[in-house]
């Protein structure tokens, strides 16, 4: 194993933290740190007959072009960073000019893309 299975962000460390919980009861749902490890974690649990969703609903974290492949078809978290890095920009030159500003005026919440890895709860 490389690194520790739960903080991975390579396909690697996604099927490590696969086998991982294949060794023990199965949890409803995984939501990993990254789009690659979620599809590690994916490929891991298809190949040893977990059916995603009925069995194991994933959930990635970028919502990365591999995401929305047809043979993943990945739930992931989108965010719109470029939109963020602009307000980061924007905070940063406020704060410069003015009084500090509370985070939740700033703040740009993530964005669930649901797709075919999860299903609701059992």
């Amino acid at each position: 194993m490389s690194g520790s299975p739960w903080a991975g962000s390579t396909e690697d460390e996604g099927a490590d933290a696969a086998q991982l919980l294949l060794s023990d009861r199965l949890p409803t749902a995984v939501v990993a740190s990254n789009d690659l490890s979620a599809i590690g974690l994916l490929d891991c649990m298809l190949r040893a007959g977990v059916r995603v969703p009925d069995d194991l609903s994933v959930v990635g974290y970028d919502d990365s072009r591999l995401a929305r492949l047809p043979g993943i078809d990945l739930t992931s978290v989108r965010q719109d960073v470029p939109r963020m890095a602009e307000l980061a920009v924007r905070a940063v030159v406020q704060r410069l000019d003015s009084p500090p500003r509370r985070p939740e005026d700033v703040a740009l919440p993530p964005q669930l893309v649901i797709r075919g890895t999860t299903s609701p709860p059992r």
